[in-house]
């Protein structure tokens, strides 16, 4: 174990009845005799409700230096506590490479987002007995991007059609994969609308719908003017 700290006082715990973990210090190291591997114990990323989350990394295969690289994460909380020995039971049962291949085999999938399960175990600190468990560490979460956006994904596509609307287009082919967010330093956070290979500018003339063009677009997200084959309207029939 890394050298120990100052005496820490008892974890507290949560309104939810829950103990919360004591602080792991930085460095300290783990190990796991069913997977036979050290891990170390890097920054805390995060606190839930059962325990605290850090970065980690294997302790023999990383050299101890600035600008560490922490692949993993290590959910820690304490013993007595549930939900970690839920989800160890979880992973063991469902997060085999073997399983997850076949099925993206049979899907005919190239990717699939289950987390990566590499250890879990027990581990004693200060005085008090840890669940833990090992998994690959991934980016920031769907939620937290919408919220260094300013929770404004749609409010500023919205900004967007209002002013192709205005100059007489619609887009007619909005989805997910034709939002993008600003690249250039300012910018990281704004909604920016692509995409108009299908635009189509919009006229008071009857509305003469083409059987040739029905369905043109991304099919689960077409209009019901376009599955008519005909360009989308401002106002509504």
């Amino acid at each position: 174990m890394a050298g120990r700290a100052k005496k820490t006082a008892a974890p507290k715990k949560k309104a939810n009845g829950y103990k919360m973990p004591a602080p792991i210090p930085l460095g300290e190291v783990i190990h796991d005799t069913i997977a036979k591997k050290t891990w170390r114990i890097g920054p805390s990323i995060g606190v839930g409700g059962f325990g605290e989350i850090y970065s980690a990394c294997e302790h023999l295969n990383s050299p101890k230096k600035k600008g560490t690289n922490y692949p993993f994460v290590i959910k820690i909380e304490p013993h007595e506590n549930g939900p970690l020995f839920v989800e160890k039971h979880f992973y063991i049962r469902n997060a085999n490479k073997d399983d997850i291949t076949k099925f993206m085999q049979s899907k005919k999938l190239s990717s699939l987002g289950m987390p990566m399960y590499y250890g879990n175990g027990s581990h004693d600190y200060d005085g008090e007995k840890y669940r833990y468990l090992v998994l690959e560490r991934y980016g920031k979460d769907v939620w937290t991007l919408f919220k260094d956006a300013g929770r404004r994904f749609s409010t500023g596509t919205l900004d967007v059609l209002e002013y192709i609307h205005s100059r007489g287009y619609v887009h007619a082919d909005i989805k997910g994969a034709n939002i993008l967010m600003g690249l250039k330093k300012g910018t990281e956070n704004q909604a920016f609308l692509v995409d108009f290979g299908l635009a189509a500018r919009v006229t008071e003339k009857e509305f003469k719908p083409d059987p040739k063009s029905a369905h043109n677009g991304t099919i689960e997200y077409t209009s019901r003017d376009a599955h008519l084959g005909g360009n989308s309207r401002l106002k509504a029939p």
